[in-house]
């Protein structure tokens, strides 16, 4: 196995992010037939300046070369990814963003028909892998169910650690993840593979400014490298947004994110991730991020329940975590269009 430094640093999500989500590229293009590796893993390495490791028996170009090719794949017509919505007040905004203006009730027929389509277009064109269906699960919908007796409630159905600023009408996907898909897709793979390790950046969607917000949120501002960002979108992959009832209890609706805290609100105020420093597969890390002892150890303090926190801190150093990073999350801008991002983190040792 091969083990590749990417450029990151262990208070940063948004390096968590995109060591995972390179992790997970690899392993889907394998499962499609396609050149990858299965068995790829992450870690961090246990000195005192971590470093995300990528563990794959690929060689550096070989990995560009599949996330450029997975790039590729989201530029065609027939990807969920460039899909827009054809009708109706969202007509031209990504058909499969997460956070999207209210639309009307009578809409909902037509919206919810036209991402049926897309995506059975997809499956049926060999555009669906797995790590697609994933990706979706993890970013959540426009909640149609949420509705009060004035308004809908769209972004109720969002993932939390979907953050991108919505002023000027953008969204998640037609503003961010078809561009960026564009960007590494025209990339020869050794330019992929220096922004992935750090040896350049390029953030053209930021033009390589110090206001850059390539990140996503996921950072704050500032130029990232786009290869780098398409890998860490992808690792909202690992974070499925879990659906609940609208009768169910004190959430009533609330699509629930895991790693973040509050969840019955739509700004989080802080966020956690473990950190794992033996090998860890996407498969692995993803079950993980949504058990209760992850919850617990992590928030178990502030949910104001008498929970066992150190059993479920004992429970996850049992499963190869040496740390726990909290992240808090900056709130900012208009109310109608706030800016989030994950400040720099904080390490507790486990």
């Amino acid at each position: 196995m091969n083990a590749h430094a990417l450029s990151g640093a262990l208070t940063s999500a948004f390096s968590h992010f995109a060591l995972a989500g390179a992790a997970a590229i690899l392993v889907d293009a394998a499962y499609e037939g396609r050149v990858g590796d299965s068995c790829a893993k992450t870690m961090w390495t246990d000195e005192s300046t971590s470093r995300p490791i990528l563990s794959t028996v690929l060689v550096g170009e070989e990995v560009a070369e599949v996330i450029r090719g997975h790039a590729q794949r989201h530029t065609e017509p027939g990807s969920w990814v460039t899909a827009t919505v054809q009708r109706g007040s969202r007509a031209g905004k990504g058909l499969f963003s997460p956070r999207l203006a209210a639309g009307t009730l009578q809409e909902l027929p037509s919206f919810s028909a036209e991402r049926q389509v897309v995506l059975e277009r997809a499956e049926a064109t060999g555009l669906m892998s797995e790590l697609d269906w994933r990706m979706l699960a993890g970013l959540g919908e426009p909640a149609w169910w949420r509705y009060t007796e004035k308004e809908s409630q769209p972004d109720m159905g969002a993932s939390r650690w979907e953050m991108k600023t919505r002023n000027r009408g953008e969204e998640f996907v037609g503003n961010r993840l078809a561009p960026l898909a564009a960007l590494v897709a025209r990339r020869d793979p050794e330019t992929v593979w220096s922004g992935l390790i750090g040896a350049s950046t390029k953030d053209e969607l930021g033009k390589g400014l110090q206001e850059s917000r390539t990140p996503t949120g996921l950072a704050r501002p500032g130029p990232v490298d786009s290869a780098l960002a398409w890998c860490a979108l992808w690792g909202l992959s690992l974070l499925p947004t879990a659906h609940v009832s609208a009768a169910e209890g004190r959430e009533r609706g609330f699509s629930q994110s895991p790693g973040v805290w509050p969840r019955s609100r739509v700004h989080p105020s802080q966020a956690c991730l473990p950190v794992f420093a033996e090998p860890m597969s996407p498969a692995r890390l993803r079950s993980l991020l949504s058990t209760a002892a992850f919850d617990v150890a992590a928030f178990g303090d502030l949910r104001g329940e008498h929970l066992d926190v150190p059993r479920a801190k004992a429970w996850l150093v049992r499963q190869g975590a040496r740390a726990l990073v909290r992240f808090p999350i900056f709130k900012g801008g208009s109310d109608s269009a706030p800016e989030r991002y994950l400040q720099v983190g904080v390490l507790e040792t486990l």
